[in-house]
């Protein structure tokens, strides 16, 4: 029975020092996630019609370790039509908003405009999010975060012609 105890007491203590590793692994790298986009403008499930801005409510969950603090910029990426998604080497940031980012882990809830009513891609196309780090002092970039494709919104032409 003592051995039971004992086991069981170590397979504890294993589990603690695993779960501890993984906050610390958490904490010692920078990293920037999605976690939820919300139509401000008009309802997501909606497609989205070009000719005006549009605002989403992003939530991001973050850890800063490389620096005390940074400029975190949130930014709309605009893909052509002819990419069927959010996906391809070709877009344009057309949007996007920014906030001051202290040293930890945290979560942030800020609103995102995308410049709808000045599409890189008026034939219509699609929208998502990337981020990056940079230095607030000299605007140098040091981490970009994203395409955050899993957020992936359908755009139309202003006059509401639908893409096929």
């Amino acid at each position: 029975m003592e051995r039971i105890v004992r086991l069981v007491v170590g397979l504890g203590l294993l589990g603690y020092v695993a779960l501890l590793s993984s906050l610390s692994i958490a904490q010692n790298q920078d990293t920037l996630e999605l976690q939820s986009v919300v139509g401000r403008t008009a309802p997501l499930e909606n497609t989205i019609i070009a000719g005006q801005p549009f605002e989403f409510t992003i939530t991001v969950q973050y850890s800063l370790a490389s620096a005390d603090n940074v400029d975190l910029r949130i930014v709309v990426e605009e893909y052509p039509k002819s990419a069927g998604g959010c996906n391809g080497d070709k877009h344009q940031t057309n949007g996007g908003d920014g906030f001051r980012l202290d040293r930890g882990i945290g979560t942030h809830r800020m609103p995102i405009k995308w410049r709808g009513d000045h599409p890189v891609y008026p034939g219509g196309g699609y929208i998502t999010f990337a981020g990056t780090y940079s230095d607030g002092a000299t605007n140098h970039v040091f981490r970009r975060f994203g395409p955050f494709t899993q957020y992936c919104y359908r755009f139309v032409p202003a006059g509401g012609q639908r893409i096929d």
